[in-house]
C-alpha cells in the first residue's frame, strides 16, 4: 500500500481515538458509552505508529529536510490552541507545575518535529563521520526525548521514540524487521516496564524514584487501562509492512500540494470540531 493510504488510515485511526475521548470527556458519557470508550482509544493506538513511520519515510524522500522541519512547526504553532481546547477546555500555553516549568506546546506536530530533528541530527553525525556518532546519537535522543516530556508534548518519549525507531530500522530492509518488532514492544509497553523497575527498586532498597521531578514528569498523567490498550498499536505494522514504496500522490503540482497541505489542515480543524460539538 501506499503512504498516502497509510496517511488515510492514520487519520481515520486517529479520528476514532478523538471521537471516543471527545464523548468520553463529555455530558455523552452519561449515555451507555461503557466500553466503547476504550475500544475508541483502542482504535486510536494504531495512528501513532503510522504517522511515525511516515515522518520517517518522509525524511528520506524529501528534497528539503528544513523546509519539511518548517511545516512541522507551522502548524504545530496553528494547532497549538485547538488542542488546547479539545483537550482542556481552556488555552494552556505556559502554567507553573511544581518545580518545574510546564509548558504546554503538546499538540502532536510537535511531537513529530522532535522525532523529525532526531533523524535530521543523526543523519548529520552519521554522514560528517563524527567520532562516537552512534554515542551522540543515543544521548541526542534521550535529550530530546525528556525534552518533549518537558514541553508535555502529545505522547511525548512514545512518539519521539516511535520516529526514531522507523528512521533507524529502514522497513524496507527485511533483516531489521524482527528488531523492529522488539523495539517497537518496548515502545509500547516502556512505561510498564520503567514503572515495574521503579516498584522493584522501591521495595529492594525503599527508595522512591518517582519523587524526582524529571522521573514524576514522564509519568504524569498515567493511565494503566490505557497503557494495557498500548497493545493495539501492534497490528499497526501488519499496514507498515505492506508498504509498497510508493507515494500515490497525484503527479499534479496543484493537486499534490491542496492534498498534502490538507492532512495538515485537518488536524487542526478537527480538533476545533469537536471541541465545538462535545466541549
Amino acid at each position: 500500500m501506499s503512504a498516502l493510504f497509510i496517511k488515510i488510515l492514520a487519520i481515520v485511526f486517529m479520528l476514532a481515538d478523538h471521537i471516543g475521548y471527545s464523548i468520553g470527556s463529555s455530558g455523552f458519557a452519561s449515555i451507555d458509552f461503557g466500553d466503547g470508550y476504550y475500544f475508541l482509544r483502542a482504535i486510536g493506538r494504531l495512528s501513532l505508529p503510522l504517522f511515525a513511520f511516515l515522518i520517517a519515510n518522509g525524511f528520506r524522500h524529501t528534497r528539503s529536510v528544513p523546509k519539511y522541519a518548517m511545516r512541522l512547526f507551522a502548524f504545530a504553532i496553528i494547532s497549538e490552541i485547538p488542542f488546547d481546547l479539545f483537550v482542556s477546555g481552556k488555552i494552556t500555553l505556559v502554567t507553573m507545575n511544581g518545580i518545574l516549568p510546564d509548558i504546554h506546546l503538546d499538540n502532536i506536530f510537535f511531537t513529530l518535529l522532535i522525532g523529525l530533528v532526531f533523524l535530521w541530527l543523526n543523519d548529520f553525525y552519521k554522514k560528517r563521520q563524527i567520532k562516537y556518532a552512534k554515542l551522540l546519537s543515543v544521548a541526542t535522543f534521550i535529550f530530546l526525548s525528556f525534552f518533549a516530556a518537558f514541553i508535555s508534548a502529545d505522547y511525548g518519549v512514545t512518539g519521539v521514540g516511535f520516529v526514531a525507531l522507523f528512521g533507524v530500522f529502514n522497513v524496507e530492509d527485511k533483516n531489521k524487521i524482527p528488531m523492529l518488532f522488539v523495539g517497537f514492544s518496548v515502545l509500547a509497553y516502556w512505561k510498564l516496564i520503567a514503572r515495574s523497575i521503579l516498584v522493584v527498586v522501591y521495595r529492594s532498597f525503599r527508595i522512591n524514584l518517582v519523587r524526582i521531578p524529571i522521573i514524576s514528569h514522564l509519568f504524569s498523567g498515567y493511565n494503566p487501562i490505557m497503557a494495557l490498550i498500548q497493545t493495539a498499536a501492534l497490528l499497526s505494522l501488519a499496514f507498515i509492512l505492506f508498504y509498497n514504496q510508493k507515494s500515490g500522490m497525484p503527479k499534479s503540482r496543484v493537486a499534490n500540494a491542496v492534498l498534502k497541505y490538507s492532512f495538515y489542515v485537518f488536524y487542526p480543524v478537527h480538533l476545533l470540531i469537536l471541541y465545538f460539538a462535545f466541549g
